[in-house]
Parts: C-alpha cells; sequence; structure tokens
C-alpha cells in the first residue's frame, strides 16, 4: 500500500511538472490563411437547438463530395454558424461568443475602449470548420448584466499584470503562485466560511480525464496540501482518488471517481457512486486503514459533475436529455433511501481543438467541432435551471476561450486535454471559490 501511495504521489508531482513545461501560450496571435480564429460566436439556445433533426442517419445523395457531407451534428442551414469576439491589445485578452441574438457580453476593464475581431465559422459554407473573414467592431466596455450562477461568467487576462477578471464578482486571479487556499487554507473559517458550519467534508468529483486534470491540478504546489493521498483503479475500470485534509480539528476529503455520458449505451459510461459504501467497493483492494470512518450510506456534501467530452456522437437535445435523465435518477434515488440529495455543481465543457484530432479518431471530426460543444454547453445551462440541487455551473468555458487558439499555438495538448497550467488553475481556483461561497 504504502508503495501505490508513494508512486501516486510521484506522478502528482510530475504531472505538475509537465504542465508548468507547457505553460508558453501567450495569447492569441494571427495565423495565416486556414489557421486563424476557429471560435467564434454563437448562437443557438437551447430551444433553437431543440427544433433541429439530427443529421446522423440522413441519406446523402448519391455523388456528394465527401466534404460536403453534414459535418455537424445537426442538419446545415443558415444557422450552423458560430461567431467569436476577440479582443487582444497591448493590454486585454478577451473572447466571447456573440449571442443568436446579436448581444456580445465581452468582458472589459472600466473605462476601456478597443477593437474587436470577429469572425465567423459558417458549418453550412464550410463543413470541414474553417473560419472566415474576420471583421472589426468597436467596443467601449459595458456594465456587465447581472449573473445567473447557474449560466456563463465571462472575463477577461490581464496581460501586463497576468491576472484573470472576473466580470461578475470582480475577483482577479492569479494563474500562478501561492493560491489564497494554499495548504490546507481551504479549511480557514475566514477564508473558507463553509468550514465553520461543518466540521467534517465529503466533496466528490466524478468526470472524465479532462476533469480529472483539474482535480489533479488542486493538489500542485501553491495549492491545497493533504495528509492523506490514495490512488486506485475500480473494479469497472476507471480510477479513483481521495485526499484528505485536516487540521485536527476540522477535515475535508475531496474524491475523484471516472464518470461520463457516452453516446451509446449504456449512457452513463461507468456507474455512478452514490454513497461512502458505492465508492469503496468500487476499489478494487477494497477498504484502507487510512480512509475517513463513515457509515456505508454517507453521502458527499457536494459534487463537483462533469458530462464530459466522451458523447461527442449525440446532439445537444440528447446530450441534454441524458444528463437530465442522470440528475432525475440520482435524486430519484435519494429520495427512495431517504438520503439528502448532495450540492451539485455542473461543469461546463472548454472548447475543443478540432484540429489536433488524430487520424486514429477521423470518425470524431464531423461531431467534435466548436459549435456542438458551444450547443451542449447551453444544454447543460439548460438542465442546471431545472434541478433545485443543482446550485450552480463552474464556466471552464469562458475561462478556455481566449487561449484556445489554433494550430501550433493553443491551450490544448490534444483536441479536449488541456496543457496551459494557467487554465487549469484559473479552473481549479474557481471550483474553491465555489465551495466555499455556494456548498
Amino acid at each position: 500500500m504504502r508503495i501505490i501511495a508513494a508512486m501516486a504521489a510521484l506522478l502528482t508531482v510530475a504531472a505538475c511538472s509537465y504542465l508548468r513545461r507547457t505553460s508558453a501560450v501567450v495569447g492569441l496571435v494571427e495565423g495565416g490563411r486556414g489557421r486563424g480564429r476557429w471560435l467564434t460566436s454563437a448562437q443557438l439556445d437551447f430551444k433553437t437547438v431543440d427544433t433541429k433533426e439530427p443529421a446522423l442517419g440522413l441519406a446523402v445523395p448519391a455523388g456528394t463530395d465527401d466534404l460536403l457531407l453534414p459535418y455537424h451534428e445537426l442538419s446545415h442551414d443558415e444557422e450552423d454558424s458560430i461567431c467569436i469576439a476577440t479582443v487582444d491589445d497591448g493590454k486585454v485578452l478577451s473572447v466571447a461568443v456573440i449571442e443568436e441574438n446579436g448581444r456580445l457580453d465581452m468582458a472589459l476593464p472600466k473605462g476601456h475602449e478597443a477593437v474587436a475581431a470577429v469572425q465567423c465559422t459558417s458549418y453550412a459554407e464550410n463543413p470541414i470548420g474553417l473560419a472566415g473573414a474576420k471583421r472589426d467592431a468597436p467596443l467601449r466596455y459595458q456594465p456587465p448584466r447581472p449573473c445567473d450562477p447557474k449560466s456563463f461568467r465571462p472575463g477577461y487576462y490581464d496581460k501586463k499584470r497576468g491576472t484573470w477578471h472576473d466580470a461578475c464578482t470582480g475577483k482577479a486571479s492569479k494563474p500562478a503562485g501561492p493560491s489564497p487556499y494554499r495548504g490546507n487554507g481551504i479549511l480557514s473559517t475566514a477564508k473558507c466560511p463553509i468550514m465553520d458550519q461543518r466540521k467534517d467534508l465529503w466533496i466528490s468529483f466524478v468526470g472524465d480525464s479532462v476533469h480529472r486534470q483539474i482535480f489533479t491540478g488542486l493538489f500542485c504546489p501553491d495549492v491545497l496540501s493533504s495528509s492523506v493521498y490514495l490512488q486506485w483503479r475500480n473494479r469497472s475500470g476507471g480510477s479513483s482518488m481521495l485526499h484528505g485534509i485536516s487540521d485536527g480539528t476540522r477535515q475535508i476529503w475531496l474524491s475523484f471517481s471516472f464518470n461520463f455520458l457516452y453516446h451509446s449505451p449504456p449512457a452513463e459510461h461507468f456507474p455512478l457512486q452514490y454513497t461512502w459504501g458505492e465508492f469503496v467497493r468500487e476499489r478494487k483492494w477494497g477498504p484502507h486503514s487510512r480512509d475517513p470512518p463513515w457509515p456505508p450510506d454517507r453521502v458527499p456534501d457536494t459534487v463537483f459533475y462533469s458530462p464530459g467530452y466522451h458523447a461527442s456522437k449525440l446532439n445537444a437535445t440528447t446530450y441534454g436529455a441524458v444528463l437530465e435523465g442522470v440528475l432525475a435518477t440520482w435524486q430519484a434515488t435519494m429520495e427512495e433511501n431517504g438520503a439528502p440529495m448532495p450540492a451539485l455543481h455542473l461543469m461546463l465543457n472548454m472548447m475543443p481543438a478540432p484540429w489536433m484530432i488524430p487520424d486514429k479518431f477521423a470518425d470524431d471530426r464531423p461531431h467534435r467541432t466548436l459549435l456542438n460543444e458551444y450547443r451542449k454547453n447551453l444544454a447543460i445551462v439548460a438542465v442546471a435551471a431545472r434541478f433545485d440541487a443543482v446550485r450552480s455551473v463552474v464556466d471552464g468555458f469562458s475561462l478556455e476561450l481566449p487561449f484556445n487558439g489554433f494550430f501550433g499555438h493553443t491551450a490544448h495538448k490534444d483536441a479536449v486535454h488541456i496543457g496551459d497550467e494557467r487554465v487549469l488553475r484559473l479552473a481549479g481556483d474557481r471550483i474553491l471559490d465555489t465551495l466555499c461561497q455556494l456548498l
């Protein structure tokens, strides 16, 4: 057991070291033809998506060129486009999707004036997903509209100070250096008021390998330090982790279990673990002497749940319906067993880097597009609004968007995984802020 724990700790250090070596992205740079920023705006709200029919399975006229096959999961028409506005001047890096009604919530410093480069990708005109010409649009600071905790949270990156500014809270976060919660700071009632109310907390993270990246980053140097760290393979596949943080009086346990929505049955690729007993039973080597002494029916206090990136072949409507089914089943299971429903926070997906999809996953290219991922986030937001147990959505999408980039200049190390430590650190800080403010 000690050998396994030591190896797991070394892997965590190695992962953090790797991230530090791959954080050279400094902003957006103009690319050559076909390499410009693919992101861009978009539009479709959930109702619009819901009125469309999936293109998968539609008959294609004989003789149609391969490039004209339905490249997007939904039928192509004049609405199948996404437009993104980018401000990238000497001071500010800010990127936002333009809504279908033309509204642009571009986060800027107070009093700042800039010119935004607006670029649209029409999947009806360019099935391979190339962006159209850029257009300039003058912008000036506008007070942000009231922010919904269950929706997007825009922000901007101050290039001179190296800080991310949340337009909803006004908070500035540093993507490097000591975290406000460094060490066991999360146990401080001054920094994290929830710890004044609870003596013993279980915070569960459920998601795929992208969510695991963020979870692992929480325990990089300058962030959290745990006195207990266990990692193991599960009986049903995937891996789990458990960190314990204690100051002798209070303790908080943070766990990770592997799960995601999938594009074919079962919709959940791995079984959800609703209780502590289920979580431990999945461990191949059984209970551990350093586990917290909880009864088997203990449920998490809070869950950060990521539907994930494995259901690329589902359109946004189906993706939302599957997510709604998962949450409804979860809620019904708790009610049937007389257990409290955990406070849920849903993770939004970050934009993919479609140009990095390798040939061995070529069948994913028609589906893992910028527009599709944005639509899935709209579906997550819509589902979140239907459940009281969902306290918020954690918007990693807006954090990553300014650094998404293009071929040769991106925060990604592959189509979905992030290689830029700044993005992972900012996403981790947002989770910790959410935990301390909205438990």
